[in-house]
């Protein structure tokens, strides 16, 4: 025989610190509450969700500490665009396939690029970068030289096979541009990578963010 015992709340001697069960089984427990006995772990059978956003979880520790709270994971996609610097190149330059996806954990975003695109003329001594990363980098690192790094693999440029092979994409604090360099040019890459259509750059950068 099946036992059935019906109740709205469950409180203490006292009166307070209601257990509250409504009617559609949604059911409410005081604030700081605290499981104890005998429980080693516990079973979910769906998703937890916060009815308050930017709530999270403390992961390994027993007590509210700030340094381990958990409370962001996205993903998602963003959409990367050739830069130039100089405003005549940026003008005759064209995006032809854009393509990025990025997975943010707490303060650390993982982002991945795939762009082609072609200029109509030669760059000299211009600045070339990928713009439009989804998340602006930290500007709380320790000072303005931190750098985020990545190797950029580069196709249908007109890079040398060494330059070609040492590319890398630089992010600083408070940007969202993605410069590019390479062992034998500290910068200024837009007359190397020439006058071409359907270059194309990939690469995958992970960063923080303060947002």
């Amino acid at each position: 025989m099946t036992s059935i015992l019906k109740v709205d709340n469950i409180q203490n001697s006292s009166g307070t610190a209601a257990v509250a069960i409504d009617g559609s089984a949604n059911i409410t427990i005081p604030q700081n509450a605290t499981i104890s006995g005998a429980v080693t772990g516990m079973t979910l059978s769906d998703n937890i969700v916060f009815n308050t956003a930017n709530k999270g979880v403390y992961l390994g520790v027993t007590s509210a500490n700030a340094t381990n709270l958990l409370n962001d994971y996205e993903e998602g996609t963003w959409t990367p665009a050739i830069y130039y610097q100089n405003a005549d190149d940026q003008t005759n330059s064209a995006n032809v396939t854009q393509s990025g996806v990025y997975t943010k954990i707490g303060n650390i975003v993982i982002a991945t690029c795939y762009l082609k695109f072609s200029a109509t003329n030669s760059r000299a001594n211009d600045n070339i970068a990928v713009t439009g990363l989804p998340f602006v980098a930290s500007n709380s690192a320790p000072n303005s030289e931190t750098r985020w790094t990545c190797s950029v693999m580069v196709k249908n440029s007109s890079l040398s096979a060494s330059a070609d092979a040492s590319t890398m994409g630089f992010l600083s604090n408070n940007q969202s541009v993605v410069n590019f360099l390479d062992a034998v040019h500290n910068g200024n890459l837009g007359d190397e990578f020439g006058q071409n259509t359907n270059m194309e750059v990939k690469f995958t950068l992970t960063y923080h963010t303060d947002l």
